[in-house]
């Protein structure tokens, strides 16, 4: 996209366009319409997007996203990606249209506003640049987290409070480093109460006691019950717990709070 709009590798190519005149400038702008047109057909989540975004709404955590693209990509992306796993879309979603684009905290700034609260450390700016989203968060003066999927980043000073290589670690660095209930009514629904010796030994992460029990079938249907669904372990995040309840015969397609949720839960803690 540089090299066809004439922009070199190092240059902010939006700031650049802008700085065009003419048919210079108009050239440019069809030239990322016309990628950015293609990049919406291929577009795909990144690993993890959906088991994030399941978390974070399970949790009431509000999210917004902040993007470089148009406001068409973005409707693109809740239409056809995000909102048919019935999560909602992200609010408010900040597209190229508004100015002046991050790295300028501008945007950031205008997000808090809408959530009624204060920037600050509170708040985490999470994106693969260190450039266009780590220094735009720290501009704002909120905390950072760098995805770095490939670690391009490995060895950079990027500057990230956080670097994760997927987005299904996010939730362990939530949980331990911020408030994971700012709403004030909480949860949408309340968490089981462990009932049986199996349930509360999984929920806490205590290995020695399930090793002891010698896990039966009748101990993992109790683990799987819609009335004791302890299973899912964000308080213990242990990988031990859900290897022995996986051989032992827990149903990872059940219903319900099961170990679908527990995959999330172990590479959070």
């Amino acid at each position: 996209m540089h090299d066809r709009c004439g922009v070199p590798a190092g240059e902010d190519l939006l700031q650049a366009v802008a700085a065009m005149d003419g048919a210079q400038r108009h050239h440019a702008e069809n030239v990322i319409e016309e990628m950015e047109e293609e990049g919406r057909r291929t577009l795909q989540l990144a690993q993890g997007a959906v088991e994030l975004g399941k978390w974070l709404h399970w949790w009431n955590v509000p999210t917004a996203i902040v993007t470089r693209n148009t406001q068409a990509t973005v409707q693109h992306l809740h239409e056809k990606l995000w909102c048919p796993y019935n999560l909602p879309k992200f609010w408010p979603s900040v597209a190229r249209e508004f100015v002046p684009p991050k790295p300028h905290p501008a945007a950031l700034e205008m997000i808090a506003w809408e959530w009624d609260v204060a920037l600050g450390q509170g708040l985490l700016m999470v994106g693969d640049s260190p450039s266009n989203d780590i220094a735009f968060g720290k501009a704002a003066g909120v905390s950072t987290a760098l995805v770095d999927a490939d670690r391009r980043h490995f060895e950079e000073q990027t500057g990230a409070d956080f670097v994760v290589q997927s987005l299904v670690e996010l939730p362990r660095i939530l949980w331990q480093h911020f408030d994971v209930n700012p709403s004030a009514e909480g949860p949408r629904r309340r968490p089981p109460i462990p009932i049986s010796a199996a349930c509360r030994a999984a929920s806490s992460g205590d290995v020695p006691t399930l090793q002891h029990m010698e896990l039966k079938v009748k101990h993992c249907k109790q683990l799987c019950s819609r009335y004791c669904p302890d299973i899912f372990l964000a308080e213990s995040g242990s990988v031990a717990v859900v290897e022995m309840l996986l051989a032992a015969g827990v149903d990872a397609n059940a219903k319900g709070r099961t170990v679908q949720h527990v995959f999330f839960s172990i590479k959070f803690n």
